[in-house]
């Protein structure tokens, strides 16, 4: 293998790496959001029932 294609493989291996991480986390974070948005929770239900529990107290 050439110095040139070494060099360029290397670059390609050590970039890889970081956008690997990077990539994954932001595809664990959506499908954290979609998760969520489909499964969560309703805000208006949340303070609907802590007025409730409120005007109990």
């Amino acid at each position: 293998m050439s110095d040139l294609e070494q060099l360029i493989w290397n670059i390609l291996g050590y970039s890889s790496m970081p956008l690997i991480f990077l990539f994954g986390f932001i595809a664990t974070a959506l499908v954290a959001v979609i998760i969520l948005k489909i499964f969560g929770g309703k805000p208006a239900a949340v303070l609907e029932h802590s007025a409730e529990a409120n005007e109990k107290l």
